[in-house]
């Protein structure tokens, strides 16, 4: 069934219950669950989800009282594209029903959605891989950027950054070199 991307609420639902398809243990934590309604919350932007008795999700009816709610602060975005589950659930607060909020937690640290996967089966491996390195570049914030400034004044300067090792443009030129120049700094017994 196509989603239309002028309507976010259902490409949301459909890319969770992708996700939540492809992980059976995920949805047999949700199916004790059934009936109850989530709201997610992020920015401005609201969704209200009912879970279903197979353990997916559909639009909650527009006068469901939610049981549980979680909120992703505006600012921390980025944290939900994380590696690391302590940042993906820093940005998280979920409040409300005990049993789903907890489920709703254990869903929100371990439940990942392979970008980069999905995206191969549209663009091919190469783009994808790019255009989630860039995403996960810009979540990365100014620190990165830095770090990619002073690698070009490395190549600038010519020199290669490995520490402890001071190397000029054309001294790993024959392969020999680069064993000799290594080997005298690996330390000895």
């Amino acid at each position: 069934m196509p989603v239309s991307l002028l309507n976010p609420s259902a490409a949301a639902i459909r890319a969770l219950d992708t996700l939540l398809l492809r992980e059976p243990w995920a949805r047999e934590r949700l199916r004790p669950h059934a009936g109850k309604t989530a709201c997610l919350v992020a920015g401005g932007a609201r969704l209200a989800l009912t879970i279903t008795p197979h353990g997916l999700v559909q639009a909650a009816a527009p006068d469901a009282v939610p049981d549980v709610i979680l909120t992703v602060d505006g600012g921390r975005l980025p944290d939900l594209l994380s590696d690391d589950a302590a940042r993906r659930m820093g940005a998280v607060r979920i409040e409300g029903d005990a049993a789903l909020a907890h489920v709703a937690g254990d869903l929100a640290r371990d439940l990942r959605w392979d970008v980069e996967e999905d995206l191969a089966g549209i663009i091919g491996d190469i783009p994808a891989a790019r255009l989630v390195g860039a995403a996960r570049g810009v979540a990365r914030g100014p620190g990165l950027r830095q770090r990619r400034r002073q690698g070009r004044g490395q190549r600038a300067a010519g020199t290669v950054g490995v520490p402890g090792i001071d190397a000029r443009r054309g001294e790993f030129d024959h392969p020999v070199a680069v064993v000799q120049k290594v080997d005298g700094h690996i330390p000895r017994q």
